[in-house]
């Protein structure tokens, strides 16, 4: 894995939730589909952090009921989870030993971190985990296409 391209408004809708859950860590899911060398993300899905209040600076948290329900609605379909997104207040986009330890538990994903400062989402890095005992995850490239303007007919 080598890239991961944020299709449509999906870069917007992370970064904006990032952004508005400062000074606290913001998160969610990202669905799409997984590729030979590539990830193209189709959503973002915002979901609550639900770490304590008092850890939500610097910790993330998903409810595992809404990992599996996300899951159990995407049977049957071509997408799937393929990564998780969360911001970091007033720090840099690589991952954390905390986050390094959710990324061992989901080797093979993406892991998109958003640095807000002072409530200003910037450049999110992507980072992927080869296996479980990898030292430490590859940076990924992240791609956001340029989204096209509806078409409408001259007068």
């Amino acid at each position: 894995m080598t890239q991961v391209t944020l299709t449509g408004r999906v870069g917007d809708a992370a970064l904006d939730h990032a952004a508005s859950a400062y000074p606290f860590e913001g998160c969610g899911l990202l669905i799409g589909y997984l590729g030979d060398d590539d990830v193209r993300v189709t959503r973002a899905l915002p979901c609550p952090n639900v770490a304590a209040r008092e850890e939500q600076t610097h910790r993330f948290v998903i409810d595992p009921r809404a990992v599996l329900n996300v899951r159990r609605s995407l049977r049957n379909t071509a997408e799937s989870i393929v990564g998780f997104y969360h911001s970091h207040p007033d720090a840099p986009a690589a991952p954390s030993t905390t986050d390094m330890e959710f990324i061992r538990l989901w080797p093979e994903t993406v892991w998109l971190i958003v640095p807000v400062a002072g409530g200003e989402s910037g450049e999110p890095r992507a980072w992927w985990l080869d296996e479980v005992d990898s030292p430490r995850p590859r940076e990924l490239t992240v791609l956001v296409p340029p989204v096209r303007a509806a078409a409408t007919c001259p007068e």
